[in-house]
């Protein structure tokens, strides 16, 4: 009798415990939230992503602090913090393109396609356009671009280019095929993700435009000649 009172016990037990499951109840837990796979994964994102923020806010803040004890340490010797100062400047100019650079990276020749190969066939698919250069820059700047020049002309966040009769116009400057694009940065990731079959590399060499990429140790790209001016954009207090 007792065994089957036991029994009865486990049982009634066992569709209580069934009940609370079916509901999204547990013992202690009454504010639990359940997602589904979609909800997870961009709460999981939105998580990553503020981790991502929080550490970068960190390293920035570590950065200033050590710049500014510099600065306390150093503030009864002006000469040295000039120095600072103009390293300070120099940077910022390398990285608005403002200044000449140097270093490791790839060349790249970029031609109309020979009419001869194609005689009354030569189409205006077989030229170089504009598009096909900002094509070029943006997969260049996705691999790692650190600077870019086209036929010397430094290449900056707001350098434009479009078709303009024979010649393309870049940044102002009417350029005509060849193009030669002076790249530096990581020779092989530049090389490698140019030579991907779903970049543009490979239509321009479908349309018989000739591609030519060769690497070197030492790739010089002048400064920045233009005007950088904001009309719209102010800084924000």
């Amino acid at each position: 009798m007792k065994k089957n009172e036991a029994t009865v016990f486990v049982f009634i037990a066992s569709v209580i415990i069934g009940i609370l499951i079916s509901m999204n109840l547990s013992f202690g837990e009454k504010n639990k939230v359940f997602l589904n796979i979609e909800q997870f994964n961009d709460a999981y994102n939105k998580r990553n992503k503020m981790y991502k923020e929080i550490s970068g806010l960190k390293e920035e803040i570590s950065k200033i602090e050590k710049k500014l004890n510099k600065y306390n340490l150093e503030s009864n010797d002006i000469t040295a913090v000039n120095k600072e100062i103009e390293k300070e400047i120099q940077k910022n100019k390398e990285y608005f393109g403002l200044s000449a650079v140097e270093g490791e990276g790839i060349r790249i020749t970029v031609n109309d396609a020979k009419e001869s190969d194609f005689n009354e066939y030569y189409m205006i698919l077989n030229l170089v356009h504009d598009t096909d250069i900002w094509f070029l820059l943006n997969e260049l700047r996705v691999a790692g671009a650190e600077a870019i020049a086209i036929n010397g002309n430094r290449v900056v966040g707001d350098t434009y280019s479009y078709c303009w009769g024979t010649y393309i116009k870049i940044g102002g400057v009417n350029t005509v095929a060849p193009f030669y694009i002076d790249v530096i940065g990581n020779q092989v990731a530049l090389k490698d993700y140019l030579s991907k079959e779903s970049n543009h590399v490979k239509n321009l060499q479908f349309r018989k435009i000739r591609v030519n990429i060769e690497e070197d140790k030492n790739i010089k790209i002048p400064a920045y000649e233009g005007k950088v001016k904001f009309d719209y954009a102010k800084e924000k207090k």
